[in-house]
């Protein structure tokens, strides 16, 4: 509303009407924003129902086409489409199984690329950076890599994408110590192999599902000799390899 006043106040004031003005004239925040589940679910179809009536009309035939090209306008368009559906007349806020995934959702309408991303139960709408930096005790301790993602993926996935980067530029450390958001089998295995570091961190817990007795083993149950780099199975079988 603020963009289309700005840019075609005449015809945004033949949609608005007074309570227009009650509902948005103040900043909605979560101090601000009404109290009550039934109460918030009458007001987010309210709202629904008026971002219908300025999509409906900036599509409108008669309407000025650059109408629909003003950015906020799109932005508009885009999460009334993630965040609402329509049944006949009716307006209802999509409820989580209806809504997009995550890291394709829209999270902020002033900034089309964050998302929103949860870790150890702590949420927030953005990105991440993974920083990598050298720790030598005699030498200065230099940040030698940066890498931002929006707030959905996660660590594993970046792993990879930090060693190519550090590789292209001559930086590869003899040993890479990560925390346990960086590290699997898989990447122990690949950072050995591909780019000569030993790649160091805790691998993840054992997560067999304890309902699946009798149809997984833990790993726990493998006998691991790391002197001949061999392992045992529950059978007694010996790893080929």
């Amino acid at each position: 509303m603020e963009a289309l006043s700005a840019a075609a106040p005449q015809w945004l004031s033949a949609l608005v009407t007074a309570d227009w003005v009650r509902r948005y004239g103040a900043r909605i925040d979560s101090w601000r924003f009404p109290k009550g589940e039934n109460v918030r679910q009458e007001w987010a179809e309210q709202v629904g129902r008026d971002g219908f009536t300025i999509l409906e009309a900036a599509f409108a035939p008669g309407s000025p086409g650059w109408l629909r090209e003003i950015p906020a306008v799109q932005v508009l368009r885009r999460a009334w489409v993630e965040q609402y559906h329509r049944d006949g007349e009716e307006v209802h806020w999509r409820e989580g199984k209806d809504l997009p995934p995550g890291r394709c959702r829209l999270s902020s309408p002033y900034d089309c690329d964050a998302r929103y991303g949860v870790k150890r139960g702590s949420g927030w709408c953005g990105y991440k950076t993974h920083l990598s930096e050298t720790c030598e005790s005699d030498a200065p301790h230099l940040i030698t890599q940066v890498i931002t993602t929006d707030a959905t993926v996660v660590d594993t996935e970046v792993t990879e994408i930090v060693h190519q980067g550090l590789a292209a530029r001559g930086l590869l450390p003899a040993e890479h110590d990560v925390d346990a958001g960086y590290v699997t089998a898989a990447h122990i295995v690949t950072a050995r192999k591909e780019y000569g570091i030993e790649l160091v961190g805790p691998v993840g817990l054992d997560t067999c599902h304890e309902t699946h007795e009798g149809e997984h083993f833990t790993q726990s149950a493998f006998t691991v000799d790391w002197q001949t780099r061999k392992v045992t199975c529950p059978e007694g079988k010996i790893s080929a390899s």
